[in-house]
């Protein structure tokens, strides 16, 4: 509280940002101050919700720095009082990643010289979160950081050519998901969650059910596995402020690779740079063949895809974990 806790509200300082660019100004640092404190942030998130809430309208992120939350259950502390809800399901990615709480899972299980490129967290899904939340337990403070895109100032940049094809084109995600009662998974398709069935993703053993709840179209297939189409806009309006928002992340992984993240590869080995450039080469043929996510309706080329890249890395803020945020 106010004159018991000093907290405030301040920008990351050079040494928290991996790499600073000139107009970065996210995500907002809540510091805790001198006195670290859980309790203190649960009681200041609850007084200041609405004003927290316009805060993270206006930069986009809001990084909770200091108040040392440790656990799974503390960092669900947190977003009751910022009355933000859990995803309801399971996760549903193609890594695995194991639960540590309800609604909570660990980080990938990538090596740590893997380079992940620019991507719409969980763009795949077929019920898209309204918020992205993580806490940090643990940081090894080598390779974890994490990229935040502005993608309204993205859209904003955009060069008219661009802009006008993508306005009214949309693209399609197709995910395969197998059934519980055969328990088999296909691990050649990159579009089978590798993780999950059906049954477990959308909370039911019903198909009626299972169908009612998904925003995409569902297919029957072979040893009664499912297959969810989701066709969704390129760009979208904030459900709050109106601003369009642009989310064709994640398209291409080679080419996100060696324009978004080459800054990190120089950081690493030659061997390990190899690796994660094969992989992610490897990434892109298999998706390109099984075409499981596609633009309907719209045609860019390669010179222009390579262009929003580049665009995506000058709207790109990173910054390190330290234990305890949120």
């Amino acid at each position: 509280m106010p004159g018991t806790h000093p907290i405030k509200t301040r920008q990351l300082f050079g040494a928290e940002h991996t790499f600073k660019h000139p107009d970065t100004n996210w995500p907002l640092v809540v510091d805790a101050g001198a006195t670290p404190s859980s309790n203190a942030l649960l009681d200041y998130c609850e007084s200041n919700g609405a004003d927290l809430r316009r805060r993270l309208n206006l930069h986009g992120a809001l990084l909770f720095r200091g108040f040392e939350v440790r656990t799974p259950q503390m960092f669900q502390d947190v977003l009751g009082r910022l009355r933000i809800d859990p995803t309801p399901f399971p996760y549903a990615g193609n890594t695995l990643r194991p639960q540590t709480g309800p609604a909570v899972f660990d980080v990938t299980a990538a090596p740590s010289w893997t380079s992940i490129y620019a991507h719409n967290e969980m763009f795949y899904w077929f019920r898209q979160p309204r918020f992205i939340s993580f806490f940090c337990e643990r940081s090894d403070g080598v390779h974890g950081e994490t990229p935040i895109v502005d993608c309204r100032r993205v859209w904003n940049d955009l060069p008219p050519s661009i802009r006008e094809v993508l306005s009214d084109a949309r693209f399609f995600v197709v995910s395969e998901y197998a059934s519980d009662s055969r328990g088999t998974r296909n691990p050649f398709s990159l579009g089978t969650q590798l993780a999950n069935t059906w049954q477990a993703v959308g909370g039911t053993s019903d198909r009626r059910e299972f169908e009612a709840r998904v925003d995409g179209e569902v297919t029957w297939g072979r040893r009664e596995s499912a297959r969810v189409k989701v066709d969704n806009a390129l760009v979208l309006a904030h459900p709050d402020t109106g601003e369009a928002c642009f989310r064709g992340l994640g398209v291409d992984p080679l080419l996100s690779t060696v324009v978004f993240n080459r800054r990190i590869l120089d950081r690493l080995s030659a061997t390990a740079r190899l690796k994660c450039l094969s992989i992610n080469l490897a990434l892109s043929m298999v998706s390109r063949f099984q075409t499981r996510v596609g633009l309907v309706d719209g045609a860019l080329t390669r010179p222009q895809v390579r262009a929003m890249y580049e665009l995506v890395w000058r709207h790109t803020s990173f910054f390190l974990w330290q234990p305890g945020d949120v």
